[in-house]
């Protein structure tokens, strides 16, 4: 890590030591994918019982790193990853843990890493037996597949998700 980046962050986990559970790098600027105007975002993983608001960003001085400004963003750590949402999964793909004060953070990011991985292993499944011809079997993995991505939809929607294959009843609302 850069030396502008190690001083930001030893400053922020200085500034928020009672509250900081984790701070995280992401963002086109990590993924290499930066145009000339990106900023540099960075996730600040405060403790359940820290208020995030506006308050909370207002006292964010302004930061800049290798000529670009730092972007804060204050979240809460979701409670699990039945939960999860876009910026948790893009976080756990392309994030760069830069402080962990429990490895709760990075614990949090694996499991999703995980999650992830079982997605693609499903869907690999299901092009091995259509690659095989295996007609009954690539619908009934399809259909698992298809089961699974309707409960995280369901999960990000903070909906009990049913203990039963067909979720068509949790859909109805």
């Amino acid at each position: 890590m850069g030396g502008e980046l190690k001083e930001i962050a030893e400053d922020v986990v200085e500034v928020y030591q009672g509250e900081l559970e984790g701070l995280v790098l992401f963002g086109s600027w990590v993924r290499g994918e930066a145009s000339a105007a990106s900023d540099i975002d960075l996730l600040l993983i405060m403790e359940n019982n820290a208020v995030i608001d506006r308050d909370r960003y207002s006292h964010w001085p302004p930061r800049r790193v290798l000529g670009r400004e730092v972007s804060p963003l204050f979240v809460h750590l979701p409670a699990d990853t039945g939960s999860i949402t876009g910026l948790w999964l893009e976080v756990a793909i392309d994030g760069i843990v830069l402080f962990d004060k429990t490895l709760a953070v990075s614990r949090f990011l694996a499991a999703a890493r995980r999650m992830i991985a079982q997605g693609h292993v499903r869907l690999r499944a299901v092009d091995a037996r259509f690659a095989e011809k295996l007609w009954a079997d690539v619908v009934r993995e399809s259909q698992e597949v298809v089961e699974l991505a309707l409960k995280g939809l369901i999960r990000y929607h903070h909906i009990e998700v049913p203990r039963v294959h067909d979720v068509s009843g949790a859909l109805l609302f």
